[in-house]
């Protein structure tokens, strides 16, 4: 007699909390306001800029053997790319004992576009890009 009364009352103890507990939570998803996307501009894309500078050649190379050029030129999309001169990528060849010291530019052109893997080329560019937007007068000066 004792057995059966405890776990009816175990038993109802248990419905009662499932009750509460599936009752009480009928709280509607919240809705979040549509963040509203950067007005699409006419101006020079991220790619072009590098690509109109001289100085980045080398940089642009490896963005193009990566495939990143999509990305960066997608005008929807926001990023700051630290953008090494072509002085730096060199050197940066030159310190993997890849291309030879003196070599030129057109000779690190050459290894970035036949040797150098896309993985790595995407994973050497990717390096470089900021997903987010940091202007200038967010930098501090040093």
């Amino acid at each position: 007699m004792i057995s059966i009364r405890n776990k009816i009352t175990c038993g109802m103890l248990i419905a009662f909390t499932a009750i509460t507990f599936l009752t009480s939570c009928n709280k509607d998803v919240e809705q979040f306001a549509n963040i509203p996307l950067p007005p699409v501009t006419t101006a020079k894309t991220l790619g072009d800029s590098i690509f109109a500078n001289p100085r980045d050649t080398l940089f642009y190379k490896i963005l193009q053997k990566g495939g990143l050029l999509p990305i960066i030129n997608n005008r929807a999309n926001n990023f700051t790319i630290f953008v090494p001169d072509s002085n730096a990528v060199k050197q940066y060849f030159i310190s993997l004992g890849v291309v030879p010291v003196n070599a030129l530019n057109d000779t690190v052109s050459r290894f970035i576009l036949n040797t150098l893997p896309a993985a790595s080329a995407a994973a050497i560019g990717s390096y470089a890009i900021v997903p987010q937007r940091f202007p200038t007068t967010s930098i501090p000066a040093v």
